[in-house]
C-alpha cells in the first residue's frame, strides 16, 4: 500500500446567522468521525487546515477514498444546516476533487 499526505483547507459555515453554533459541532464531528482515521495531527484540531494521511493501493483508490470523505463531510454539514468550502494541496490532479 502507498501512503499519500494531503493537506486540506476546510471552511465550514452556517447557512444562517441564527445557527452559527452548528459550525463548531460540524467541525468537531468531522475531526472525530472522519479525520481521526486519517492520522489527524493534534496541532490541526480546531483549525482550518488539516494534514491527512491516506493509505491506498493506486490513484483510483485514493480518488475514491477522498471523494467518499468529501461526500460524508458535505452530508454531515448539510444535516446541521451548514455548507463546506474545501481546497486541497497535493498537486494539480488532486485539486480536481474539490
Amino acid at each position: 500500500m502507498e501512503t499519500t499526505k494531503v493537506t486540506i483547507s476546510l471552511n465550514i459555515q452556517a447557512n444562517s446567522k441564527f445557527i452559527a453554533r452548528n459550525e463548531k459541532v460540524v467541525r468537531e464531528m468531522v475531526e472525530l468521525i472522519y479525520f481521526s482515521k486519517l492520522g489527524l495531527r493534534k496541532e490541526d484540531i480546531g483549525g482550518w487546515i488539516y494534514q491527512l494521511t491516506f493509505k491506498h493501493t493506486d490513484e483510483d483508490d485514493l480518488k475514491r477514498q477522498f471523494s467518499e470523505l468529501l461526500d460524508n463531510i458535505w452530508s454531515t454539514a448539510d444535516g446541521y444546516y451548514c455548507f463546506v468550502e474545501s481546497d486541497v494541496d497535493e498537486g494539480p490532479d488532486y485539486l480536481l476533487f474539490c
